[in-house]
């Protein structure tokens, strides 16, 4: 593993402060009170960071409640 010593449920526990993240990103951005304006990289960016956060929340949600639903 990239790290070894990573506590993976600390990191699923934190993976909504990701999408959080993506949100005061955008309404500092919108703050200015400017045109908020996106470049394709930081879409393919935020794709991949809202993926992330997703997959993740799935992984906890299967290890906390998964064997209930026999998944």
């Amino acid at each position: 593993m990239f790290w070894p010593q990573l506590d993976w449920a600390w990191a699923l526990k934190c993976s909504p402060l990701i999408l959080i993240g993506l949100g005061v990103e955008t309404l500092l951005a919108a703050k200015g009170g400017g045109k908020v304006k996106y470049d394709w990289v930081g879409m393919v960016l935020c794709f991949v960071l809202v993926c992330a956060a997703l997959c993740l929340y799935g992984m906890a949600w299967w290890m906390m409640y998964g064997w209930e639903y026999g998944l």
